[in-house]
């Protein structure tokens, strides 16, 4: 009996093992499946627990949708945008920081310590891409 569970247990193995490369190789294929950026993921991950872009109440830090307005201006490169950001989040300093309102409201971020490729990645995803966020900013910059 127990030679029989062992040999139906081994068959089983063998065909999940077979059908996930099956499935593998079918998702990899799969020119409809979208990719999801790096940056998003680190962005959602590391910087969405202070900058959350809709949290309403309770909110410790400016949405990032508002960070990208702030930061990125009509001729400001990639380039440009990229170091600032960084160069801001590894060293926060009044005189580096371009949200005065955010630091009256939320006081000044404290230094934070991800690796610089992180922070390189999350910038260009913030850069190259739509940042989801409360959907006043047009109004919030009238203010």
């Amino acid at each position: 009996m127990k030679k029989f569970i062992v040999a139906i247990l081994g068959i089983a193995a063998f065909m999940a093992c077979s059908n996930t490369t099956n499935n593998a190789e079918q998702f990899a294929d799969n020119p409809m499946q979208e990719t999801v950026h790096e940056g998003e993921i680190l962005l959602k991950k590391n910087c969405y627990v202070c900058h959350h872009p809709t949290r309403e109440t309770g909110r410790i830090a400016p949405p990032m949708q508002y960070v990208k307005g702030h930061y990125i201006k009509e001729g400001t490169t990639e380039e440009e945008f990229t170091r600032a950001f960084v160069s801001f989040i590894l060293h926060p300093t009044k005189l580096k920081a371009r949200m005065p309102g955010a630091i009256a409201n939320f006081g000044l971020m404290p230094q934070q310590a991800f690796p610089e490729e992180t922070l390189k990645k999350i910038a260009d995803y913030i850069y190259n891409n739509q940042i989801e966020g409360p959907g006043d900013f047009e109004e919030h910059k009238k203010k």
